[in-house]
């Protein structure tokens, strides 16, 4: 489908899809939960070994059975 910058403007292009996140921030998570209600799998790739989000969102994250966090990732290429 692409590449998105805002998930609340774009999500619907993705329904039911499986999508990747790049990021480990606030930002990224809480458009990683967004995405979560309206994909079918959210994968999240994180750069580092943790996420930099408060801890109150990475709680989240890993209570939302569709959202997969990749440590130590980085996107290579978009194909």
């Amino acid at each position: 489908m692409g590449v998105s910058y805002c998930a609340t403007c774009d999500g619907n292009f993705f329904k039911n899809q499986v999508v990747a996140m790049v990021g480990g921030g606030d930002s990224a998570i809480t458009e990683a939960l967004y995405l979560s209600h309206i994909a079918r799998e959210v994968h999240l790739l994180v750069r580092g070994d943790a996420m930099k989000a408060e801890q109150i969102w990475q709680e989240k994250i890993t209570e939302t059975k569709n959202i997969i966090v990749h440590y130590s990732t980085s996107v290579a290429s978009i194909e």
